[in-house]
């Protein structure tokens, strides 16, 4: 595991309560470039089998979108329906965008 950052990805504070809570959990980054989120997966971040939490990750998708689409609009937005499908685990030390 590496703790360096791809290029221009530099620390994001969320403004909301609920994100700010989940970014206690392991920080998250931002690329504001091409307004990209990421996250280093830690432990903290883990289910009880050693890989990331899907709720963690459905979490971070959604808020992922839901900054993007906000900023580009220039509205407010909520997220009505949501279905993911995983495609594979995400582990300890994987770097997330």
């Amino acid at each position: 595991m590496t703790d360096s950052l791809p290029a221009g990805f530099t620390p994001w504070y969320p403004s909301s309560q609920f994100m700010r809570h989940l970014n206690d959990l392991g920080p998250f980054y931002r690329r504001k470039a091409d307004n990209v989120l990421a996250l280093r997966v830690t432990t903290a971040h883990g289910n009880m089998h050693g890989m990331a939490h899907g709720g963690f990750l459905a979490t971070f998708a959604d808020s992922a979108l839901g900054l993007v689409i906000s900023e580009d609009a220039h509205v407010s937005v909520v997220t009505a329906q949501m279905s993911v499908e995983f495609l594979n685990a995400v582990n300890p030390g994987d770097w997330l965008e």
